[in-house]
C-alpha cells in the first residue's frame, strides 16, 4: 500500500500514479535540525510501510547524518510520533550520543511527558 499526506494526516493512496505524482511534489519533511557543523537529524515521511507486516505501518523515519551516530534510524507511524522522536533524537545527539539511543515508543501523554521520561531514564542509568 502507498500513503500520502494531507497536511499532517496520513491517507492511503490506492492509485500508484496519483501517489507517485504526490511523492514527487508533496511536502514530506517533518523536521531538519542542524546539531553541529557537520551533524544533523532529518525526519521525513516515507510514503511506504516499512514495518514489513510486523505491526502498525511505519511511515516516517528519522536519521542522524554525520558524527559518531551516523546512520542511526528510527521509524514511526504518525506525524506526531515522528516529531516527538525527532526532538528526542536531537536531544540525544546534542548530549553527545552516549549510551543507548532514546526509546522511540509513541508518546503516551504527549511530547513533554515523553521527554521527561527519557531524561529520567538517562539520569537513572547515569
Amino acid at each position: 500500500m502507498h500513503y500520502r499526506l494531507e497536511g499532517r494526516t496520513v491517507v492511503e493512496e490506492p492509485d500508484l500514479y496519483v501517489w507517485a505524482r504526490w511523492f514527487e511534489e508533496g511536502v514530506r519533511r517533518v523536521a531538519l535540525t542542524q546539531v553541529r557543523e557537520k551533524q544533523a537529524v532529518s525526519t521525513v515521511f516515507l510514503g511506504l510501510d516499512h514495518s514489513f507486516g510486523t505491526g502498525p505501518p511505519l511511515l516516517f523515519e528519522s536519521m542522524v547524518v554525520g558524527g559518531p551516530a551516523e546512520g542511526l534510524q528510527a521509524r514511526y507511524s504518525t506525524w506526531d510520533e515522528a516529531q516527538a522522536g525527532h526532538d528526542l533524537l536531537v536531544t540525544w545527539v546534542e548530549l553527545g550520543s552516549e549510551g543507548d539511543p532514546p526509546s522511540f515508543e509513541p508518546p503516551p501523554k504527549g511530547i513533554e511527558a515523553t521527554r521527561r521520561t527519557w531524561y529520567q531514564r538517562i539520569l537513572e542509568e547515569g
